[in-house]
């Protein structure tokens, strides 16, 4: 999930963690905190500069679908400072695999337009 945060203000936006989290339908929620190394150096976003980061899932993908049970995941989307909320939590719902937009560039491997499907080892 790549995430685009924008600072429409007049100064430079600071906080200390961006916090993406993704909810399966049943499971365990996957948290994936980006705190800006070293430590105690702020993140800062500048007026009118946009901030971006994929939040991966560390390999867990597969067992995210599999908790979602073939129900859309959501993903939420957190700003932190000093361990408090300051802004959000934002949350959207994701596609399901059999409705990912196969036509964007991604997925040229998938030139057959036939929907993903979640494929498990027995």
């Amino acid at each position: 999930m790549v995430v685009t945060v924008s600072n429409n203000g007049k100064q430079p936006f600071l906080c200390d963690t961006i916090e993406g989290k993704y909810f399966p339908e049943r499971g365990r929620v996957l948290t994936q905190p980006v705190v800006h190394m070293p430590e105690g150096t702020p993140i800062t976003i500048e007026p009118g500069k946009p901030w971006t980061h994929d939040f991966g899932t560390d390999g867990y993908t597969t067992d995210l679908f599999i908790d979602a049970n073939g129900k859309p995941i959501r993903f939420g989307i957190t700003i932190k400072t000093n361990g408090k909320d300051i802004v959000g939590p934002f949350s959207a719902t994701l596609p399901s695999l059999s409705n990912l937009p196969l036509d964007h560039e991604r997925y040229q491997s998938n030139k057959s337009g036939v929907p993903l499907q979640l494929q498990t080892s027995p």
